[in-house]
């Protein structure tokens, strides 16, 4: 019997600390989210582990605000890091390549010189990689 109730409030308890855990929801994007509000949420949502979320954010800042290059530029900069840093090499020597051309024409000063610099470092570290095997879920399953 005392070993019944033990195992009825360990179970509560765990339930109790996994709903405590639940992350709270995406933030919606509405009509007047602003660009800086976007990349605030997609930079949150790296930081919580969630990629792909965060690129749906910058693809988003994308299609709203990608006539101002300024917003594009950074953007697609942050797109390319987060591939190279997920080690999606060839995906992101696309992205940080476009950056890099996007300099090239423009005037100077236009845009803000960092990204350029950035996404130049970006694609030396992605010289001559190859993009890391991807896992099923079984994969990580049995231990592969």
């Amino acid at each position: 019997m005392k070993t019944s109730r033990l195992f009825i409030g360990i179970i509560i308890g765990i339930s109790l600390a996994l709903s405590s855990c639940a992350s709270t929801p995406d933030p919606e994007i509405t009509d007047s989210t602003t660009p800086r509000e976007i990349i605030q949420y997609a930079q949150t949502s790296y930081d919580k582990g969630k990629t792909q979320k965060a690129l749906e954010y910058y693809d988003i800042l994308i299609k709203r605000f990608g006539t101002n290059t300024a917003l594009y530029v950074e953007a697609k900069y942050e797109i390319g890091h987060i591939q190279m840093k997920e080690k999606y090499y060839s995906k992101a020597r696309v992205n940080l390549q476009e950056v890099v051309d996007i300099y090239s024409g423009a005037r100077n000063g236009s845009i803000p010189g960092a990204f350029y610099i950035l996404a130049k470092n970006d694609l030396e570290k992605c010289e001559g990689k190859k993009d890391a095997p991807r896992l099923t879920f079984w994969d990580k399953l049995i231990g592969r």
